[in-house]
């Protein structure tokens, strides 16, 4: 499993240079087909591709109400707001992540070696 920010994301066309996930540690940004595409050349085969992620709102709230992530993360009856939220943006592939799933395609060579 990966999950990195993913670059084809509303959030990282409008923000651009100042999107949230512009930061020294991340070498390399991916599109949902580019990184599908490495992980190929890894010897791994994609088996599900999911977006994520909430465009970062949760600190948008707190600008506005200060307990509201708070809330949100510790009051069970919005949980299915939250979870309905995330599940939109995921179904309509909006989410500022990407999660691959992958198995491994090729044998290890020190794995053949040891049979």
């Amino acid at each position: 499993v990966i999950e990195v920010p993913n670059w084809n994301a509303w959030p990282s066309r409008f923000w651009k240079a100042r999107w949230r996930h512009i930061r020294r540690d991340h070498l390399f940004y991916f599109t949902p087909p580019a990184l599908c595409d490495l992980l190929l050349r890894a010897g791994l085969q994609p088996v599900r591709v999911c977006y994520t992620g909430s465009w970062g709102m949760t600190p948008y709230l707190n600008k506005v109400y200060r307990w509201s992530s708070e809330v949100i993360k510790h009051w069970p009856p919005l949980w299915p707001i939250k979870a309905g939220y995330l599940n939109f943006l995921s179904a309509t592939r909006l989410g500022d992540f990407i999660r691959v799933y992958a198995i491994r395609t090729t044998r290890d060579e020190s794995q053949e070696e040891g049979e």
